[in-house]
């Protein structure tokens, strides 16, 4: 697959997550999404966050 890592800011809660989500080409944007769904549906009270094991 090519393409690079999303341009949204790593961070805690939805909209961070949902942003690197929606910046990931296909296909990959699509597992991520069923991935995610997955793990809201299976996972009460779910905190995302979006930490790519950068340094701060």
């Amino acid at each position: 697959m090519t393409g690079g890592a999303s341009p949204a800011k790593a961070g805690v809660g939805d909209n961070p997550v949902f942003a690197y989500i929606a910046g990931l080409p296909q296909p990959r944007r699509g597992i991520a999404e069923a991935v995610d769904a997955l793990a809201a549906k299976t996972l009460p009270g779910l905190d995302r966050a979006d930490d790519r094991g950068e340094d701060p």
